[in-house]
């Protein structure tokens, strides 16, 4: 990127600028934050005209503001509330900057000052700035400067530059009186995420699952004390968003974590038009660049299935694998029921956790942690869900088993017709624990089909899967062996 380095840079304000009425920042916005990078910012103001046109500049708003969506709206109450109306609005998001300023001066005469290093007095000369573009170009009494020969004085700020991001509105209304209005407006920039650290105890059949939402700032404004909504779904949108602004350089993005620990959030969710709304029960002040995490939800002692999974592929039975030897590992499923709130089962102490998860919950990764034999954690695995409605099941894949080894084999393979062909298939699956597993075979199959012969029953769990059950003795192993008909429209 290209920077001009200047010492120094003068300048006074423009009238222009200084007529606007200033309408600062209000005090704790309302923020509805979506998952596609987007908000919507809701911030009362307070504004007073004059008679007359009045030309109002709201500062502290988002660099990313979809100037389209802003609007105002008095909130005063009652049938005599003033009313306002807007006759055109701007969104100022040309900012003031050394760049800025000589792009702005271009065909334009600017002051050139030099400091003689043993006198130290100045001299200053005229100068007309011809061009900016891949470094700085000045005329200086007839003669052609490139580079910056000493600091450079503009005579004026241009009009469409300011200090921040600002959106320009020319109202006219009664004049004199505070009028309460409320400022609302999309923005990108705001975002957030579902995180989940779940910890996993595979022998009891148990999980204990904390949700954490981060949420993101991006859009160079501060939202202090806000009462933040997180909304979980998809929302349609016509124009695609815009792209997130790129940091300042020697800016990174900070980390907070929020204080409050998950098991106390009491954040409530309710479902509105397709959405499941997550409103967080205190302020949260979301500084610019900022990444915080809160404590979403909280649900202990959840019954959590494990099965050991070896999967198949729809291409398997409608071509020749005759030959091709193929080994792999059993997968690790754990699946966990999304009940909603329960009371503490009987005989629990009274301070215990409900029990479920309460809710739906939105989309994100799970990372899973446990313990092995020695009481030292582990990490066990991560997987990204989609969003879980309240009564369904949370399907949680950790990896391979290493101790559940499988080999498949296909050992012959017929092409009937065009339309139907023959294969029969060897799986064989070997336990090398101590205690015994249950590996489920489910194996897509597409077309119509029918299994003409089997070693073990099958059971039909979709139109297009077949699955068994195939118990595993310890230190043992099962083969399983079947024939399959398909037949292709």
């Amino acid at each position: 990127m290209r920077r001009l380095l200047l010492a120094s840079v003068f300048a006074i304000a423009l009238p222009a600028v200084a007529a606007d009425t200033v309408v600062g920042p209000g005090t704790a916005p309302d923020l509805t934050v979506y998952g596609g990078d987007f908000a919507l910012v809701r911030e009362n103001r307070t504004i007073k005209l004059t008679d007359g046109e009045n030309h109002l500049a709201f500062t502290g708003v988002s660099r990313t503001l979809q100037p389209e969506t802003a609007t105002i709206q008095v909130v005063a109450a009652g049938p005599k509330a003033p009313e306002v109306k807007i006759l055109d609005q701007t969104f100022a998001f040309n900012l003031l900057s050394q760049d800025a300023l000589l792009e702005q001066a271009v065909g334009r005469e600017v002051s050139v000052v030099t400091t003689n290093p043993a006198s130290g007095r100045d001299t200053v000369e005229r100068a007309r700035v011809l061009s900016v573009q891949n470094g700085l170009v000045l005329e200086i009494g007839g003669k052609i400067h490139t580079g910056v020969p000493g600091r450079i004085v503009f005579d004026s700020l241009p009009g469409n530059l300011r200090p921040v991001p600002t959106l320009l509105m020319t109202a006219i209304g009664p004049s004199g009186a505070d009028i309460p209005i409320e400022l609302a407006y999309l923005t990108n920039g705001l975002g957030w995420k579902t995180d989940y650290v779940a910890t996993y105890d595979g022998d009891a059949g148990r999980m204990d699952i904390t949700a954490w939402a981060t949420v993101t700032n991006t859009t160079g404004a501060e939202f202090k004390d806000a009462k933040l909504r997180l909304a979980a779904g998809d929302v349609n949108r016509v124009a695609p968003p815009r792209p997130m602004p790129m940091m300042r350089a020697g800016k990174s993005m900070e980390m907070a974590m929020a204080a409050a620990p998950a098991q106390d959030s009491s954040v409530t969710n309710r479902s509105f038009e397709g959405l499941n709304i997550y409103t967080i029960p205190r302020p949260v002040t979301l500084l610019p660049g900022e990444s915080k995490q809160l404590a979403l939800m909280r649900a202990t002692n959840l019954s959590a299935k494990r099965e050991y999974v070896v999967r198949g592929q729809p291409w398997f039975y409608t071509s020749s694998m005759v030959g091709q030897h193929q080994e792999g590992r059993a997968e690790i499923e754990v699946i966990v029921k999304n009940e909603g709130r329960k009371a503490p089962a009987k005989g629990k102490q009274a301070s215990a956790e409900p029990e479920g998860l309460g809710g739906p919950l939105p989309a994100g990764v799970v990372r899973a942690y446990g313990q092995d034999q020695d009481g030292a954690p582990a990490f066990l695995g991560e997987d990204r869900i989609d969003h879980v409605a309240e009564g369904g099941e949370i399907k949680l894949h950790f990896g391979r088993d290493l101790d559940v080894p499988t080999t498949r084999d296909q050992v012959n393979y017929v092409k009937a017709s065009e339309k139907i062909s023959l294969s029969v298939w060897r799986i064989v699956m070997r336990n090398t624990k101590a205690k015994p597993v249950t590996v489920r075979v489910s194996e897509p199959i597409s077309g119509d089909w029918e299994i003409s012969k089997e070693n073990l029953p099958h059971t039909k769990a979709t139109s297009g899967a077949a699955e068994w059950t195939v118990p595993l003795p310890p230190k043992g192993e099962m083969v399983l062996e079947y024939t399959v008909k398909t037949s292709t429209p």
